[in-house]
């Protein structure tokens, strides 16, 4: 195992939580384009989580992200 310090170890967390939100923003993406998902649909957390092996926070930020963009609304 690595020997991190604290800050060294919170900096590469929040790199690898950065980047999976980052995948799971691109994936949302990526079904809206394909037309897996369509104007109107609602999204489950609990469904695209488990889809994607994440938890929900990741989700969250990428919804945020979506909303900011203009592809999801709250």
């Amino acid at each position: 195992m690595d020997d991190l310090t604290d800050h060294e170890f919170e900096r590469r967390r929040a790199r690898d939580s950065e980047s999976l939100t980052l995948r799971v923003q691109a994936a949302i993406e990526k079904m809206i384009m394909n037309g897996e998902l369509c104007g109107g649909d609602r999204l489950n957390e609990i469904t695209l989580s488990e889809k994607f092996g994440t938890s929900r926070g990741p989700l969250r930020e990428a919804y945020r992200a979506l909303i900011q963009e203009g592809l999801l609304t709250a």
